[in-house]
């Protein structure tokens, strides 16, 4: 995992976010790959917003980068959080890949939205 940032329309309600997913591993990675989003920090008991899949094989070295648009819980009131992207997480933590390195799957972004519900 490389980077993530928030695009702009981010409101109380929904945000886009763009993040790069890139194979820092010695083997390729099918298309598939289960990336999931989440409110605050999962192992902290932070909750799922969506998972999405890679589209394409990740030679090693290679990225693919994703924008998409998160719904935030109905309770987030403006204030800042963290948004964290977690690669090969099938939205409940687990992945289904086997890799050497599983440390390097997380990316994180403090982020505030104060525009308009």
């Amino acid at each position: 995992m490389a980077k993530v940032t928030v695009a702009g329309g981010c409101s109380k309600e929904h945000t886009s976010v763009t993040f790069t997913v890139t194979n820092k591993g010695s083997a390729q990675v099918a298309a598939g790959l289960k990336v999931t989003l989440y409110f605050n920090d999962p192992s902290s008991g932070g909750t799922a917003l969506k998972t999405v899949a890679t589209t394409k094989a990740l030679l090693p070295g290679a990225s693919e980068t994703l924008t998409v648009t998160i719904k935030l819980p109905a309770a987030y009131g403006g204030e800042a959080f963290e948004l964290y992207v977690s690669a090969d997480d099938v939205g409940d933590g687990t992945g289904e890949r086997n890799e050497c390195d599983e440390s390097n799957n997380t990316a994180r972004a403090k982020v505030q939205c104060t525009g308009p519900g």
